[in-house]
């Protein structure tokens, strides 16, 4: 603990105006100055320590969170909402066979819209070279999945993609509670010993002796994605490179964790 700069040189002061003191007097007021010396020095000399650590793990995503984009297009409005619907149903029966694999999804309401004409014409790209005479009209809907067995992400992908024009725009990727709270566990363990090291370096370094533990508080946790390459947009048009196998493969996540704790100074 560092001591408070201006109390020290309050202390240095104060102990050479009492030395010259004690040199003109008698050997009362030389054991009244010891004396008066070591309680300044007590009320500077800490109780406590207190310091902070910081501990961190990796472990790999065990949660994809899927954003799946149905989008449909053409030229009679009630084909284009029937095929959208028809995509979306696709998608939600091939999801109530995975009751194990995915946790609780959720769907959009189909939307329909015309489409611009002229130069912002078309529903995907707004230069699409289309007759710019054609009404079209786009419609979309959107589902969100959670999916928890990831070794079967890459054939659910080619699945709804062979099938359908959908496309996976998004995948957000998690840890389960399960696995954060057992990482939990082993980083209050590592932090624990960092403080255990910082609270004995600054005790030794200022001759100080630690007696007991008094307090220990998690100041945060964290976790985030450490890999590169991590999120797919439009994952047909925009894959990555390498085999798809390798692209689904989940990302590591790397977890942090940042204590405080407080430790007794034993008195001399």
């Amino acid at each position: 603990m560092i001591f408070n700069q201006r109390a020290v040189y309050a202390l240095a002061l104060w102990s050479v105006l009492t030395s010259a003191e004690v040199v003109t007097g008698d050997s009362l007021h030389h054991k009244q100055a010891v004396v008066a010396d070591e309680k300044h020095y007590t009320r500077l000399r800490p109780s406590t320590i207190v310091v902070n650590a910081e501990a961190s793990i990796p472990r790999p995503a065990d949660i994809a969170n899927l954003e799946i984009s149905i989008s449909a297009s053409g030229p009679d409005r009630d084909n284009v909402t029937a095929q959208a619907h028809s995509d979306m149903e696709y998608v939600k029966n091939l999801l109530k066979k995975l009751t194990d694999q995915v946790g609780k999804w959720t769907t959009s309401a189909v939307s329909v819209r015309e489409a611009g004409m002229g130069m912002f014409r078309g529903c995907g790209n707004p230069f699409s070279h289309g007759n710019v005479d054609t009404k079209e009209y786009c419609a979309n809907g959107h589902i969100s999945v959670p999916f928890k067995q990831l070794d079967m992400l890459p054939q659910f992908s080619k699945n709804i993609t062979n099938a359908t024009k959908l496309t996976i725009d998004w995948i957000d990727w998690q840890l389960s509670d399960a696995t954060k709270a057992a990482a939990k566990s082993e980083l209050r363990l590592q932090a624990m010993d960092k403080l255990m090291e910082a609270a004995t370096e600054y005790a030794h370094l200022f001759d100080l002796e630690l007696d007991t533990f008094l307090k220990f508080s998690e100041k945060r946790f964290s976790y985030d994605v450490e890999s590169a390459g991590i999120f797919r947009f439009g994952f047909g048009d925009y894959a990555l490179s390498g085999s798809e196998e390798e692209e689904w493969q989940p990302p590591r996540m790397k977890l942090d964790m940042e204590v405080q704790g407080a430790f007794r100074v034993k008195d001399d």
